[in-house]
C-alpha cells in the first residue's frame, strides 16, 4: 500500500515536472535560439542547401506542347526527380506576367516556373515544402539580384524565402540554371512564424492603369469587395474575419498618417507665430503649439503600434530602399512584396527583385540610364513626393521621428556589417564562382558567358557604390533627399564607367533573337534603355 501510494506521487511529480517544461519550452525556448521543430524542416537541409547547386529533373510527356501553351496557368502533371530522388503526381505551369509574355513575343522558351507536389496529389511534399520557384533570372545578367537580395534581408532579421541555384533538366536533357524559390505559403509561414502563424497576401494589380489603392495599401472603405487586389491574392485560406481585421489595420494607418500630417501642419505654425510674441491669455503660442505638437505625434505613434509591426516594417525598408526596386512597394508599379498580417498587425515581406538595382524599364514613359541618380538615390524620400504620398506603409510610419531615427540607425547597422566588412563581397564572389561552370553550359540563358561576368562585376559595382552613397547620406556629405538633390547640397558619389544595362535589360532579349537565334523579329511598343537610335544602329 505504501508502495502504491509513493507511485502516485512519483508520477503526480512527473507530470507537473513535464507540465512546467512545457511552458518553459514554450516560453523561452525562443529567446534561447532554440527554434521549433517547423523552424527547421528537412526541405531547408536538402534543396535549399545553397553551398552547392541542385539538380532537378522534370519528367514530362509533351514538353513542347507544354511551352507552346505558356500563356495558360492551368498546371500540368509531371515527374519531378530532385537529387536523384523521385516524386510522381507533381503540378507544373509557366509563371510571370511581364517576363512571360516578353519571353513568349520573342519566341524564346526560358520560362520561371511554378512547381506543386501536391496538386494532382493531395497530401504530397518535398520533405515538408508543398511549393516552390524556379526563377529564369529574367532581365539579370548576373544570376544574382534575387538571390543577394533576399540574403541582405536575411541580414537583417527579415524573414525571407529560402533559395538555392539548381540545374534544371527536361526529360534528361540540359534546360538551364534557374534559382529555386521556396513558395511563401504554409510551410513557410510555419518555418518562419510557427504554426500558429498570421496571414500572409501577394497584392497585385489586375490592370495597371486602374488605381489599385488597395495594392498600395491604401484605406478604402469597410467593403472587402473594394480589397480584391489584396484578397484574391492570398496565399492562404482567409475568412472574412481576417479581411475585417486588416482592413481595420489599413484605416488606423490612414488615421496616423493624418494625425501626423496635421502635426506637421502644427508645428510649421508654431515656428511662423513664435515671432510674434504671446497669446492674449500671455501664453507662449510656440509652447501651445509644441504641446499640441507633442500629443497628436503620440498619437500617430501608438495608433501604428497598434496595426503594424514597425520595427520589423523599418527593417524591411532598410534593404528594400537599398535595392532601389523601381518595380516595388516604393516603384511605379506598387507590387511585387508580400504582406504579412498577424493579430491585427501587418509588416511587409521581400519577393522578386529580378529588376531591381535600378534595371526596371516596363512601362515606364521616360526610362533612364543614370548610374549617378540611381546610386546615389535619396534614403529620406525613395520615391517622387506624389507616390510617398501614396504608400502609407513607408511614408506614414516614417513620419513619427522616433521611427525615422531607427531607420537610420538600421541603416548604418546594414552598411557597417554587410558591406563595410567585406561580407557582400565575399558572398557574392562565392556565389558567382559557384555558378559560372553552370552559366557556361546554360543552353537556354538570355545572355552570353561573357555578358554573366560583365553582370556580376556590374552588380558588384552598383552595390559597393550604393553602400558609399548610403553612409555618405547618413552623414549628410551625400544628398538624401530629392530636394536636397535638386538645391544642389551635398556631392553624390561619382560612379565612374558603371553602365546599368549591364545587369540586364530587356534589349538583351531582342539581341538574343537577332544574334543568337538568327530570327528577326520586330519589337513592338516596349521601352528600353536603349533609345530607338542606338538600336537600330546596333542592329
Amino acid at each position: 500500500m505504501l508502495h502504491s501510494k509513493r507511485f502516485e506521487i512519483v508520477c503526480i511529480v512527473l507530470v507537473v515536472l513535464t507540465g512546467i517544461g512545457i511552458v518553459f519550452a514554450a516560453l523561452f525556448w525562443p529567446k534561447l535560439g532554440i527554434a521549433p521543430a517547423s523552424a527547421n524542416p528537412e526541405y531547408m537541409t536538402r534543396l535549399f542547401d545553397d553551398s552547392r547547386v541542385h539538380t532537378i529533373n522534370i519528367q514530362i510527356d509533351d514538353w513542347d506542347t507544354f511551352i507552346e501553351e505558356a500563356s495558360e496557368d492551368a498546371y500540368t502533371v509531371c515527374s519531378l526527380e530532385v537529387d536523384g530522388e523521385n516524386f510522381e503526381g507533381v503540378g507544373i505551369r509557366v509563371k510571370g506576367n511581364n517576363s512571360r509574355a516578353l519571353v513568349k513575343d520573342y519566341g524564346l522558351e526560358r520560362y520561371s516556373f511554378k512547381v506543386e507536389f501536391d496538386h494532382f496529389k493531395k497530401g504530397s511534399s518535398y520533405h515538408g515544402l508543398d511549393k516552390l520557384s524556379l526563377d529564369s533570372s529574367f532581365q539579370d545578367n548576373s544570376y544574382l539580384k534575387n538571390y543577394m537580395s533576399y540574403d541582405m534581408m536575411e541580414y537583417m532579421g527579415v524573414p525571407s524565402p529560402a533559395c538555392s541555384y539548381v540545374q534544371v533538366e527536361v526529360n534528361g536533357q540540359p534546360w538551364g540554371l534557374y534559382l529555386a524559390v521556396e513558395e511563401t505559403e504554409e510551410a513557410f509561414l510555419d518555418r518562419q512564424f510557427g504554426i500558429d502563424h498570421g496571414v500572409i497576401y501577394k497584392p497585385d494589380y489586375k490592370y495597371l492603369e486602374d488605381e489599385n489603392a488597395d495594392v498600395a495599401l491604401r484605406y478604402i472603405d469597410d467593403n472587402p469587395e473594394s480589397y480584391d487586389n489584396i484578397f484574391r491574392k492570398a496565399l492562404v485560406d482567409i475568412t472574412d474575419d481576417d479581411k475585417t481585421r486588416l482592413i481595420e489595420a489599413l484605416k488606423v494607418l490612414s488615421l496616423a498618417g493624418q494625425l501626423s500630417e496635421k502635426s506637421t501642419s502644427e508645428s510649421l505654425s508654431s515656428e511662423s507665430s513664435s515671432s510674434e510674441g504671446t497669446s492674449s491669455e500671455g501664453t507662449s503660442s510656440e509652447g501651445s503649439a509644441s504641446k499640441s505638437l507633442s500629443i497628436e505625434s503620440q498619437n500617430s505613434e501608438n495608433s501604428l503600434e497598434s496595426v503594424v509591426m514597425v520595427e520589423e516594417t523599418i527593417r524591411y525598408f532598410v534593404v528594400q530602399t537599398f535595392t532601389v526596386n523601381l518595380d516595388g512597394y516604393l516603384g511605379y508599379t506598387g507590387h511585387n512584396y508580400l504582406l504579412y498580417e498577424e493579430d491585427g498587425k501587418i509588416r511587409p515581406l521581400p519577393w522578386d527583385y529580378n529588376l531591381a538595382y535600378a534595371t526596371y524599364t516596363l512601362g515606364m514613359p521616360n526610362a533612364e540610364n543614370d548610374p549617378v541618380k540611381y546610386v546615389n538615390y535619396p534614403i529620406d524620400t525613395p520615391a517622387p513626393g506624389y507616390i510617398m504620398m501614396e504608400r502609407p506603409l513607408y511614408h506614414n510610419v516614417m513620419m513619427v521621428p522616433e521611427n525615422f531615427n531607427r531607420y537610420y540607425e538600421l541603416f548604418d547597422e546594414f552598411i557597417a556589417g554587410y558591406f563595410e566588412t567585406g561580407l557582400f563581397e565575399n558572398r557574392l564572389r562565392e556565389t558567382a564562382d559557384m555558378i559560372a561552370p553552370y552559366v557556361e553550359e546554360d543552353p537556354t540563358k538570355f545572355c552570353t558567358s561573357e555578358e554573366f561576368l560583365v553582370g556580376v562585376d556590374s552588380f558588384a559595382q552598383f552595390c559597393n557604390l550604393r553602400a558609399e552613397s548610403v553612409r555618405g547620406q547618413l552623414s549628410g556629405q551625400v544628398p538624401s533627399s530629392f530636394a536636397e538633390q535638386e538645391a544642389g547640397i551635398g556631392t553624390p558619389v561619382d560612379t565612374g564607367d558603371l553602365w546599368l544595362p549591364d545587369m540586364g535589360e530587356v534589349a538583351d532579349l531582342i539581341i538574343l533573337v537577332i544574334f543568337d537565334r538568327n530570327r528577326i523579329l520586330k519589337p513592338v511598343g516596349l521601352t528600353f534603355y536603349l533609345s530607338s537610335t542606338d538600336f537600330f544602329a546596333f542592329r
